[in-house]
């Protein structure tokens, strides 16, 4: 009958009862929580006991995949270890009833799932890992409100590589993928119309999708610095945001574009793309910046 745990905040270590520190293999093993299939709740923030010989070494395999296989209840998952914990994320099928998931700051390797099994989900932080791959195309997780999936490029993770369009999130609010390596074309976001924060600086991108915001008239921030999007690139991103803006007109929005060169090489006083711009998108741009009082760094 237990339904909710709560240890944030405590010296507890985890693993299995009756076994030393040294031949531990999981903070949480596949048979903790085995007959516990009405926790609706657990959260436990701290740092547990280090595998190595240096207390700072990770846990390899922190969370045994199969840990959560028999809570179906389970609603809202919250773990953060000071990035202690290593390993693949635990495998999320069953608990489809799960809306609040909160697994940052760990050091979580591995891909994505589509989360096509949890259709309540709500809030998806899995940001301060070191998560990889395709972020994948999330289809008709009509209450997903935050994806954070920021600063996963951290010690030896490339981040995530690949972004997906995304289709039916009806009432996404925030998505974060900054700070990983996100290569290739930013992707349409029409299937996310109520999105107002989207950031995707500092990663690798060098073209955009047309039309990704045009549709997008609750849009309020929209972040591609630091990327290497060539000035055509960008024209199109201009030319969307004054359709954003006709769709729904509204006063400061942020449209940042700075810091893009091509291929990525900002040497030898290489041209900031954001300045190499058409006539005609600088137009736009004066237009946006004093009449529609958006934010848009970089020009004059």
């Amino acid at each position: 009958n237990l339904r909710t745990i709560d240890i944030r905040g405590t010296k507890i270590t985890g693993g299995d009862p009756g076994v030393a520190t040294a031949n531990q293999n999981h903070v949480i093993s596949a048979s903790t929580f085995s007959q516990c299939a009405k926790l609706e709740t657990f959260y436990f923030s701290g740092t547990p006991f280090a595998k190595g010989n240096n207390a700072s070494d990770p846990i390899e395999d922190g969370i045994h995949q199969n840990a959560f296989l028999d809570t179906i209840e389970m609603r809202n998952l919250l773990i953060q270890s000071n990035y202690q914990i290593s390993g693949r994320l635990p495998i999320f099928t069953t608990m489809t009833k799960l809306y609040y998931l909160a697994l940052q700051t760990n050091r979580f390797t591995g891909t994505l799932p589509t989360f096509s099994s949890n259709k309540q989900l709500g809030y998806m932080y899995l940001h301060n890992n070191e998560l990889y791959g395709t972020i994948p195309p999330f289809t008709d997780l009509t209450s997903l409100y935050r994806i954070y999936l920021h600063q996963n490029r951290r010690g030896n993770s490339t981040g995530f590589t690949a972004l997906s369009e995304f289709s039916g999130l009806s009432n996404l609010d925030i998505f974060y993928c900054h700070y990983n390596s996100i290569e290739g074309s930013i992707p349409n976001f029409g299937g996310c119309p109520r999105v107002r924060y989207i950031a995707l600086y500092n990663n690798k991108f060098d073209s955009y999708t047309e039309g990704s915001i045009a549709s997008l008239g609750r849009l309020r921030y929209f972040d591609v610095n630091n990327n290497q999007l060539p000035a055509g690139e960008l024209e199109k991103i201009i030319a969307d945001a004054l359709a954003s803006y006709n769709a729904s007109n509204r006063s400061g929005v942020t449209i940042d574009m700075r810091n893009n060169y091509i291929n990525g090489n900002s040497d030898n006083n290489a041209p900031q793309q954001h300045l190499a711009v058409s006539e005609e998108s600088l137009e736009i741009v004066t237009f946006l910046k004093t009449q529609a009082n958006w934010n848009i760094p970089g020009y004059n």
